[in-house]
C-alpha cells in the first residue's frame, strides 16, 4: 500500500533517499518540485502505475522461483556427486603444464636464435657493399 502524501510529506529530509529510476521512466518527479494538488495526483497515478508494472514483474519472478529452486537442487547433487576422480584430473593437469612449459623453453630458445640470424643479416647486408 502507497502512503498518503501527507504521510510523504511529514517525513524529514534525513529520510528521503533519492529514488531509483524505472526503465519505463527516466526519472521520478521531484516531490520538491510538485506546486498543486493537480500535480501530485498526476505524479501520484505515474507512481501507481509504476508500482502496478513492478508487481507484475515480481509476480512473474515468484512464480518461477520453484523451479528454479527445483534446478539449483538437481545441480547441488549433481555437484556433491563424484563423478570425476580429481586425482587423475590434477596428474593429467600437471603433465600438461609441464609439457607447455617444456614448449615455451623451446620457442624461447628459437626466438633467440631468429634474433641472432636478423642481426648476422643485417651485418653482412651491411658489409656487402664493402666487399
Amino acid at each position: 500500500m502507497s502512503p498518503s502524501p501527507e504521510a510523504a510529506a511529514a517525513s524529514s529530509s534525513e529520510d528521503k533517499a533519492p529514488l531509483p529510476s524505472s526503465p519505463s521512466s527516466p526519472s521520478w518527479p521531484d516531490p520538491d518540485s510538485l506546486r498543486n494538488a493537480d500535480e501530485i495526483k498526476s505524479a501520484f497515478r505515474h507512481l501507481s502505475a509504476q508500482e502496478a508494472e513492478v508487481d507484475a514483474e515480481l509476480e512473474e519472478l515468484l512464480s518461477r522461483q520453484s523451479g528454479l529452486e527445483a534446478r539449483l537442487r538437481q545441480l547441488s547433487a549433481s555437484a556433491s556427486a563424484p563423478r570425476i576422480r580429481t586425482g587423475a584430473v590434477q596428474s593429467e593437469a600437471r603433465k600438461l603444464g609441464s609439457v607447455i612449459s617444456f614448449t615455451a623453453g623451446l620457442a624461447e630458445g628459437v626466438s633467440a636464435k631468429v634474433r641472432q640470424l636478423d642481426l648476422a643479416k643485417v651485418r653482412i647486408v651491411s658489409s656487402m657493399p664493402i666487399l
